[in-house]
């Protein structure tokens, strides 16, 4: 699923209902380039890609925020770096893992129940750490298993701190560094 926003009122397409009337106002009216981007830069965007010939959104956003990395689809060199750069590779492995488990340190717990916590959540999270330095340590590849392991780890420690669902897709999306996988 991938978020449409209206460039006439910088809010998101409502569904699919909304296409005609979202597209006949776009052409009338002016794009709120400024606002779309701080609405995106809010919602945690870091990535955008330019569909056009030109790199207008390049230079714009490279004027608001340095930070946000901008692909192009213009050549077919540019599909494949832009598809790269959104989908999680090998090398970042070890990364993903890494934050899943700082997210399950440092988000606080809500659940009472201590031994349910510590069957949930404490021992699964110890086998997960001790997994990730046995590889490092004996200098073995991280494997995309361990990448699921890991996050599946976290997803089931978030929901058992009584993490709301929101909160959680936006750690996973943090975690994930907005790629596919």
């Amino acid at each position: 699923l991938v978020p449409v926003i209206a460039n006439h009122d910088s809010s998101m397409y409502k569904g699919v209902e909304n296409i005609r009337e979202n597209l006949y106002l776009q052409l009338i009216k002016p794009v709120k380039w400024l606002d779309m981007i701080h609405y995106l830069m809010n919602q945690g965007s870091m990535k955008a890609i330019e569909m056009g010939p030109k790199e207008v959104l390049k230079y714009l956003l490279q004027a608001i925020n340095p930070a946000i990395s901008t692909f192009n689809y213009e050549r077919e060199k540019d599909i494949l770096n832009t598809k790269n750069s959104f989908t999680l590779q090998e090398s970042d492995y070890e990364e993903v893992i890494s934050g899943c488990l700082t997210v399950v340190v440092s988000t606080k717990n809500y659940n009472t129940d201590l031994s349910d916590y510590q069957k949930k959540v404490v021992l699964p999270f110890q086998k997960v750490q001790s997994q990730l330095e046995e590889k490092i340590n004996s200098g073995y590849s991280v494997e995309k298993s361990d990448v699921e392991e890991a996050i599946q780890m976290m997803k089931t420690a978030l929901t058992e701190k009584q993490i709301k669902e929101r909160e959680q897709k936006r750690y996973l999306q943090r975690v994930l560094q907005c790629k596919s996988f």
